[in-house]
């Protein structure tokens, strides 16, 4: 048995064990602490896809690469060892942004019901303002299809940086096609409010791929660099002024900081009923660490492998 087990050692770095190492019945031919980070890191990443709030990226194709690349984005010269509290409140907005919880007023009054139980949208006044209500209040559709008009054409300027050769009016016409330039939220396509999250298709990536002349890494910084565009533009001329409109009404009501710190005594009926009436989705969801196996038996991407399991559901 000891001359059986001799054949099959499994070399990590220096050390050498004369038994085979297996997962699941698959033999680990790699570091065994880089593994074990390998095998942590993906089952986070399905713990997070297989949340509620995220049941339609388990549907669609999302470059999940470009996304954390935009998430974890450094300013020039920081390093991974500094603490920026600049980039520290960034990287929160974008988090919030991505599991739609900035604070509107919906989300406000989940801690302070009390306060926040009879408003609405700062600028319509007529519907509850929730993530989505936030940038496709009537009040900003224009706003909302110049800020989408701007990111085309920010896009365009990023493949010419990038080295592409383009045809603006084709590219226009290609890229007007794509459902995540679409203003309006729908639930079974990407559109603009995916994009405001942070979510980056993978339609667009390869439609980027097809260019020919940019490469994987160069794909990675344009989408990030657009994302960052998107989030610094709808912050600027969206959210920003929907904050100074919020401070006023809430000035009138002589609401203070004080006031919105205190513990909410009182949990209203209706909040009752938006917590038990959440829609529970279980369709797709991730199991059995899909992704360490691919990059076990084929060497894929760990990130990779939602697009697999996407398309096989969808067949």
């Amino acid at each position: 048995m000891e001359d059986r087990l001799a054949n099959t050692l499994v070399i990590y770095n220096t050390e050498q064990y004369k038994f085979p190492i297996m997962w699941n019945n698959y033999i680990i031919e790699m570091n065994l602490r880089r593994f074990i980070r390998l095998l942590t890191r993906t089952q986070g990443l399905e713990k997070f896809l297989n949340l509620n709030r995220n049941w339609r990226y388990r549907l669609l194709d999302v470059k999940w690469e470009i996304v954390f690349s935009y998430i974890n984005k450094q300013v020039i010269g920081e390093t991974t060892y500094k603490t920026d509290k600049f980039i520290c409140k960034q990287k929160r907005m974008k988090i919030q942004r991505l599991i739609e919880e900035i604070p509107t007023i919906e989300q406000m009054k989940k801690s302070s019901y009390e306060i926040y139980q009879d408003f609405k949208c700062v600028f319509c006044y007529k519907k509850k303002e929730d993530f989505h209500h936030v940038w496709t209040c009537r009040h900003n559709r224009k706003i909302l299809k110049q800020i989408i008009k701007r990111t085309i054409d920010k896009l365009i300027r990023l493949l010419k940086e990038y080295g592409a050769t383009v045809d603006e009016n084709k590219i226009l016409t290609d890229i007007n096609k794509f459902d995540i330039f679409f203003p309006k939220f729908r639930k079974d396509k990407f559109n603009f409010i995916d994009l405001i999250k942070g979510i980056f298709p993978k339609q667009l990536y390869d439609y980027i791929e097809k260019l020919e002349v940019i490469g994987k890494k160069n794909i990675v910084s344009l989408g990030t660099e657009l994302l960052q565009y998107v989030m610094d533009e709808t912050k600027q001329h969206i959210w920003l002024p929907r904050c100074e409109k919020l401070k006023i009404i809430e000035k009138r009501h002589g609401i203070t900081e004080k006031d919105k710190k205190k513990s909410d005594s009182n949990v209203g009926k209706e909040k009752q009923e938006d917590i038990l009436q959440r829609p529970i989705n279980l369709f797709g969801r991730y199991e059995d660490l899909e992704g360490v196996k691919e990059y076990i038996l084929f060497g894929k991407e760990i990130l990779d492998f939602t697009v697999v399991v996407n398309r096989v559901g969808k067949i």
